[in-house]
């Protein structure tokens, strides 16, 4: 708490800092590992079951939580390539064999951390610095087709 005659500056200077000693290279390896598999092998996948719901979303028939047929769609044209991703994720409502809600939201939750474990791995950025991010943030790089710069206030 600020007090009285106490300037901005003196606040943030008794603030500390505190860093994190680097992860060991073992680990590293290991959470890059488990996270690949989601950008190399399944994004198509997964951009395909999430622009269904966004497009559910979009046109207003989604409503909260997922909506049946919209769950009945992906498990038609896609659940045998998501049980390979995450086991058991169907559930029998009304008769027919659908994802389950929780099954997408912890299919969104392994995809958001896993693009997060990449994006702090390979940065440098520091988990608060990586909050501020935004779509179109990530821009390619007009001389190196393999490189990306990330654009944002630190």
């Amino acid at each position: 708490m600020k007090k009285e005659g106490e300037s901005d500056d003196s606040i943030a200077e008794s603030i500390e800092v505190k860093s994190y000693p680097p992860l060991k290279l073992g680990v590293m390896e290991s959470l890059v590992q488990a996270a690949m598999p989601f950008v190399n092998e399944h994004f198509i996948l997964i951009k395909k079951v999430f622009d269904i719901i966004e497009a559910e979303k979009d046109r207003g028939t989604l409503s909260n939580p997922i909506a049946h047929s919209t769950r009945a769609k992906i498990t038609r044209k896609y659940g045998k390539q998501l049980d390979k991703i995450l086991t058991s994720m169907c559930e029998t409502e009304n008769g027919c064999k659908v994802i389950s809600v929780k099954s997408l939201m912890d299919l969104e939750q392994l995809i958001q951390g896993a693009v997060a474990w990449l994006i702090l791995l390979t940065t440098g950025l520091r988990n608060i610095d990586m909050r501020n991010l935004v779509i179109g943030c990530c821009q390619p790089s007009k001389r190196f087709d393999l490189l990306n710069y990330l654009i944002t206030d630190i």
